[in-house]
């Protein structure tokens, strides 16, 4: 049984793991970072109960709840990351949602 709940501690302690940490404002965010924010939109996309006002706030949400600072247009390898994420977050929201769905702006 103590293992079992070292193994639940270890878990949660990853859980918790920075996933970025800043070292140079002009470099690319890292391939581990990229990884995890898909991941946060792509369950984000999933979660039917949240209704999301368009794509950019699904990708924004990606960050605050990772704790990456979004890039600034003045950050071109992050911001074309960032464009890229964008893209993502469309996908993901049609295969979730459909077109028809509250996240597209155009329909309101």
């Amino acid at each position: 049984m103590r293992k079992l709940t070292t193994i639940m501690e270890n878990k949660k302690e990853d859980e918790h793991r920075a996933v970025f940490k800043e070292t140079d404002p002009d470099a690319p965010f890292p391939k581990d970072t990229m990884t995890a924010l898909k991941r946060e939109i792509n369950k984000g996309a999933k979660d039917l109960e949240t209704e999301w006002e368009n794509a950019i706030a699904l990708v924004d949400h990606a960050f605050s709840t990772l704790d990456v600072p979004r890039p600034r247009p003045n950050q071109k390898k992050r911001w074309d990351q960032y464009n890229v994420l964008i893209a993502d977050s469309v996908k993901q929201l049609y295969e979730a949602r459909g077109l028809e769905g509250s996240w597209r702006t155009t329909n309101k």
